[in-house]
């Protein structure tokens, strides 16, 4: 045993059971577990989680509203004065609950959204009327002053909407927008994952938004966009400064409805499982000097492998998101996804292949201070630019930044 570093955050699974089918989801969820923890485990992890000072929870499914223990699991955590944020896809969301929630004084409230239309966000959940259904929630939810976040995973399926994701949140009771990409976890197939291009425009969209709308609205990409960039600024990314390797299992941790422990619930590989609560107390798997060592940044650094192992940020980013690059390379070790690694790709790209070609033009550019971009020449673009690509896809990709 050691003086273990503080545990800041614990995302909690609390069933796999769902009301929905979302087509990028990681975990599969639908069909609940045969071996869930049982109500007096779950208690007796709440009281855990206090006796290790945890600063915040936040609850999960599938669908967290499905677990019949909710409440009073958001109670408990609460009387420890742990602050609480629950995810959900808002299916079951309703006044009552809304009340309660804010009743419980919770941290924030998360809504996923992944579209600005019933044509596509309701697609993508799987369950018609999803996405009507969240925006009839605005005055139960502006009456109870609920912080209330809207959580977007890009896929191929809804990068094209971000412009109009944008509009729409700007007149909603969303407080803030948070984005994150697809994995190819579960239900979500390797062809529906963004590709260097996509996941490069998605970046350069937030850092857009961010200057465009400063001090009016909140737009953040989460911890799988980056690194080390020279063109997108670090702001794009939840730290906010130069990122300093995965958090996972550093002062995060992921429960499983079973009770099993990972470092981040984002990986859905049993092979990352690090404990069990049915045979220990969260003290003693937090405080086990194993615990996530395959994490910890002198040993990650010796098992670099790819683009990761020779990049000048090699031991600062000890490659990036362990979830996205477990799900891209198959390991933690190394990760494709990367603002560094496709900026040394392209600024001197060579090929005459439209799909390069834009990239080299993205990664030569710059972003300035009004929130546009700026292309290498001087051009900014904007609706009147006259820079355009022969093909059609590629130019809707580019107009995402408009």
């Amino acid at each position: 045993m050691f003086e273990c570093r503080y545990l800041d955050s614990v995302v909690w699974e609390l069933t796999l059971r769902c009301n929905a089918r979302c087509v990028h989801c990681g975990s599969s969820a639908g069909k609940d577990r045969s071996d869930n923890l049982s109500d007096d485990e779950i208690l007796r992890i709440c009281d855990e989680l206090a006796e290790v000072k945890c600063c915040k929870v936040a609850l999960i499914g599938g669908e967290v509203f499905l677990h019949p223990l909710w409440r009073v699991i958001v109670q408990k955590l609460r009387a420890h004065n742990i602050a609480v944020q629950i995810i959900t896809n808002g299916l079951s969301l309703n006044a009552e609950k809304i009340q309660f929630l804010h009743e419980q004084n919770i941290d924030t409230l998360a809504i996923s959204l992944d579209g600005a239309s019933p044509e596509i966000h309701d697609a993508i959940r799987g369950v018609p009327g999803t996405f009507s259904h969240i925006l009839s929630l605005k005055d139960n939810i502006l009456e109870n002053l609920l912080p209330t976040i809207a959580i977007t995973t890009i896929t191929k399926k809804n990068i094209l909407d971000l412009p109009n994701l944008m509009q729409l949140l700007l007149s909603s009771y969303f407080c803030s927008w948070q984005i994150q990409i697809g994995n190819p976890f579960g239900r979500l197939k390797e062809e529906m994952a963004l590709s260097e291009l996509e996941y490069y425009i998605t970046g350069l969209f937030i850092a857009l938004m961010q200057r465009r709308y400063s001090g009016k609205y909140v737009v953040i990409g989460m911890h799988d966009f980056g690194y080390y960039s020279q063109v997108i600024p670090n702001s794009v990314n939840v730290y906010n400064a130069n990122w300093h390797g995965c958090p996972a299992g550093q002062y995060v941790m992921g429960i499983r409805s079973n009770g099993k422990v990972v470092g981040c619930l984002s990986i859905y590989d049993d092979n990352f499982i690090e404990g069990d609560l049915r045979e220990h107390s969260v003290k003693e798997i937090w405080e086990n000097k194993k615990f996530c060592d395959w994490n910890r940044k002198y040993v990650k650094y010796k098992n670099l492998t790819g683009v990761c192992k020779n990049c000048d940020y090699a031991f600062a980013c000890c490659a990036g998101c362990c979830s996205s690059a477990v799900s891209q390379t198959g390991d933690a070790n190394s990760v494709k996804l990367c603002f560094h690694n496709i900026e040394n790709k392209y600024r001197n790209y060579q090929k005459e292949d439209s799909y390069g070609k834009l990239l080299k033009e993205l990664v030569n550019g710059k972003i300035n201070d009004e929130g546009y971009f700026v292309f290498q020449n001087g051009e900014i673009l904007n609706h009147s630019s006259t820079f355009s690509v022969d093909d059609l896809y590629l130019q809707s990709l580019l107009d995402i930044l408009k």
